[in-house]
């Protein structure tokens, strides 16, 4: 988005943080023992986007948890998804339905069901679009 961004993950036990957003989503960042594995960008410009574009690796049942921080806020717009039965590796789409028009921090949790709090969850892609 060109400009600095400064993002707090959960410890990650393989691939690195530009593998979720790079682009491409066959690389991977695994989380090493986190369930739910959190991504929180603060960015050093408001944003401007209307949805989160995700692709996770292969999970049947998982929930995402989104907070938006409008600029000078600190409480955010949170958005709860839960997700059920999608293919591998699946692509899923988020609105920011009555969200801030400009925010400046992002925290998002994803969450595989199916496995206990030690888990290695894998996330392939994040974009704000």
């Amino acid at each position: 988005m060109g400009q600095t961004v400064r993002v707090r993950h959960s410890h990650l036990s393989g691939g690195r943080l530009q593998d979720v957003i790079d682009g491409d989503p066959y690389s991977l960042a695994r989380g090493e023992r986190a369930n739910p594995i959190i991504y929180e960008f603060i960015f050093s410009q408001p944003v401007t986007a209307s949805e989160l574009v995700l692709t996770t690796g292969s999970m049947r049942d998982f929930d995402i948890v989104i907070r938006i921080y409008a600029v000078g806020e600190e409480v955010p717009v949170e958005y709860n998804n839960k997700f059920l039965d999608l293919g591998d590796d699946p692509t899923v789409v988020i609105p920011f339905e009555n969200g801030p028009a400009q925010f400046d921090r992002v925290w998002i949790s994803i969450k595989d069901n199916n496995q206990g709090e030690v888990a290695q969850v894998h996330v392939r892609e994040i974009a704000f679009r």
